[in-house]
């Protein structure tokens, strides 16, 4: 039987990605006394998936990055660490914000990432993404494939992973939810393919 071509890129997705929870406070020269409360608040309630416009870029040389509005937003700092250069030569900033988990094909991943101010999406995975997680682009066919233990597997960043409280980084088998009905209109906000 002959695959039938899919329409649509295979480099741009829509995904999610999260702070790894902390395990503690630095408290050092800072008052403390109201840090229980916050520790107790954070806890309970934990961080929260945050919606992301993704670009799998093959050619891209530099380590997963995460636009700075979006760790704006989750309110993530880290500290200057280097400096990347478009494919147009503007040179962009690179801070490392850590470790954060990604929704991949609905279970959640820990990965390092630099921010920068990116213009055109929120995550841009690059060819070192693609190596350490056997990513495979399937251009003939329109898809993006992971090699497994157990044979190819196709992959998807768009099932909203589902983690218990209580055990950071691990995910449930249970259903995912249909992220096409969360929020439509997002797609709007992701704008053309612009190589970093």
């Amino acid at each position: 039987m002959l695959h039938q071509r899919k329409t649509g890129s295979i480099a741009q997705h829509m995904g999610y990605v999260k702070r790894v929870r902390s395990t503690g406070l630095d408290t050092k020269g800072k008052n403390t006394t109201i840090l229980p409360i916050l520790l107790a608040a954070s806890m309970s309630v934990g961080p929260t998936w945050e919606r992301a416009c993704l670009l799998v870029d093959s050619r891209s040389e530099h380590p997963p990055l995460i636009s700075q509005s979006l760790t704006d937003r989750m309110g993530l700092r880290g500290p200057l660490t280097g400096g990347a250069t478009q494919a147009n030569s503007d040179y962009l900033p690179l801070y490392n914000v850590g470790q954060l988990h990604l929704g991949l094909n609905g279970r959640a991943v820990t990965e390092n990432f630099r921010s920068s101010p990116l213009s055109h999406y929120d995550i841009i995975l690059g060819e070192s993404w693609l190596k350490e997680n056997s990513g495979i682009m399937d251009y003939a066919h329109g898809q993006l494939y992971q090699w497994t233990p157990t044979g190819i597997q196709k992959m998807s960043f768009n099932a909203l992973p589902v983690t218990h409280p209580d055990q950071t980084g691990e995910t449930s088998d249970g259903p995912t939810q249909d992220t096409d009905t969360l929020d439509p209109l997002y797609t709007i906000v992701c704008r053309p393919f612009t190589r970093v």
